[in-house]
């Protein structure tokens, strides 16, 4: 993780402060000096792509996709005081957790307090923040044409879901069967998931 820059981490973890992010960088970088120099505001984006929609004509070509657009106020790195070591550590904890899916950290043990002091936790407090999404055809909300009838007139238009596929566990150490098992459920999710927002069957709450 010390060499790791701007990992966004969820709230999913209750013992974090409500209504603020935290993302872990490295103490040299640019992000970390304008802090020190009294950075007062940021921004953190992310968009997560669920489809490909082949349009009729090129114009109507698109892509189906969750984004987020966060306004960070008050940006401040976490000192390496023992309340602030205690804080980097639950934070990092749930960094791992939110990337990997599952409690990982039940199996490799918590990040150690001297690692902990080696990297740049930085927390921000959220002012507001932007989420929209896409889903369905082509109309979009509405899904795709699948009228074999017409399937011969013109070129394919539709939408081909997209989604991480993890692969099988490569490596040494115990519980590979557990890991294979979660990652094969997450890429399930994540197919099912992808293929709902083609029929436009499922959408997020947002604006």
């Amino acid at each position: 993780m010390a060499n790791s820059l701007l990992i966004f981490i969820g709230m999913k973890d209750t013992r974090l402060i409500a209504n603020s992010d935290r993302f872990s960088s490295y103490y040299g970088s640019r992000l970390v000096q304008a802090i020190k120099a009294g950075l007062d505001s940021l921004t953190i984006s992310t968009t997560k792509i669920d489809g490909l929609v082949l349009g009729s004509t090129p114009r109507n070509h698109s892509v189906n996709y969750r984004s987020a657009c966060i306004y960070g106020h008050m940006p401040y790195l976490v000192p390496n005081t023992p309340s602030g070591v205690a804080e980097k550590l639950v934070a990092l904890e749930a960094v791992v957790n939110d990337v990997t899916g599952y409690d990982r950290t039940a199996f490799i043990g918590r990040t150690e307090e001297t690692e902990a002091k080696k990297t740049a936790v930085i927390r921000v407090r959220i002012e507001d923040a932007s989420c929209k999404q896409r889903i369905g055809g082509e109309e979009g909300d509405l899904p795709p044409t699948e009228d074999e009838g017409e399937s011969a007139t013109h070129g394919f238009t539709g939408v081909v879901p997209c989604w991480t596929q993890f692969g099988t566990a490569r490596g040494i150490g115990q519980h590979r069967e557990q890991l294979n098992a979660e990652m094969a459920r997450q890429s399930e999710v994540g197919r099912q998931y992808a293929h709902d927002v083609a029929y436009a069957r499922t959408k997020l709450d947002g604006r």
